[in-house]
Formats: structure tokens, sequence, C-alpha cells
């Protein structure tokens, strides 16, 4: 397989980039007046080969170049005031994907404003993700094969629906 110089490199700053700590949200206002955290996330597969690479199977003549974002986020989250929290994710799903799903694209994961009166009085307005199981709620970023059930995954909760 020929790998030019721009793949190779390519390739080194994705591995260096994938090194570093992640889920880390980043501060960008940070006083008395307010607080504001920025997040990304990104979830990716790619394959690069020629036809010499395939070593058993169907004869292939062709180079296989794959690329697809699994899942991309954009998270924000906002502090007002002590009693008002702002949050929102933007996410792209299944970009570069052979099989389009109604979930794929560009879509507002969780768009919400919580005002707590009191530890035990809150109110969520806004478009968020509804507490029922523990995988539901849980990102897939955070999620451990072991977390992983198998009720949830006979009917899926599909966003939006």
């Amino acid at each position: 397989m020929k790998v030019g110089l721009g793949q190779w490199t390519v390739m080194a700053v994705l591995m260096l980039g994938i090194g570093s700590p992640s889920h880390a949200w980043v501060p960008l206002v940070n006083n008395d007046k307010g607080k504001l955290e920025i997040e990304t996330r990104l979830m990716f597969w790619g394959v690069s080969g020629g036809h010499e690479d395939t070593p058993s199977g169907p004869v292939q003549t062709e180079d296989i170049n794959d690329f697809l974002i699994r899942r991309a986020r954009f998270l924000l989250r906002g502090q007002a005031s002590p009693r008002l929290d702002i949050y929102l994710q933007l996410g792209q799903d299944n970009d570069g994907g052979k099989v389009l799903k109604p979930d794929a694209g560009f879509r507002v994961k969780d768009f919400y404003l919580n005002y707590k009166r009191a530890e035990g009085l809150q109110v969520m307005v806004g478009q968020f993700k509804v507490p029922f199981l523990r995988q539901n709620l849980e990102s897939g970023f955070n999620q451990l094969l072991v977390d992983r059930a198998l009720l949830p995954s006979l009917r899926p909760a599909l966003e939006g629906q």
C-alpha cells in the first residue's frame, strides 16, 4: 500500500489530536456575573487500502477509501445566575454513511433552561431527553458494553418522536 506524505500527515495529526483528554469542558467565561463552558466531541471511522490489502474474498480491483463521521457534538452550557442554567447540544450523526437514517444529519439534540428555585423545586423548559432508562440518558461516549441493556435495543427511543 502506497501512502503519500499528505496522508501520513493527516493520520499523524488525527492520532495526536485523539490523545488529548476527552470530555473536558473548556471555560470561556467564569466570573461572578456568570459561567460559560464549551465542549466538542468527535467519533469517526476511516479506512484507506488498496486491492493488494484484501487477503481473501472476492477479487478487489479498486482502492478502498471510506470515511464516516459517526457522531460530532458541540456542547455549550452556562450559568446566567446561581438559579438559572442554560444547556445547548448540537449534533451531526452518520455523515458519510451508506444508509441514511431519519435521525442522521445536523440537529439540535438538547436545548433547555433550568430554573432552580430550591433543590427540591426546579423547572426545566426546552428540548431534552426524557429521564427513563440510564442507557437513554447517558451519552454513547460514556457507556461501556456492560452499560448497554438489551431492552432499549428492542424498541430504541428515536429522537423527535
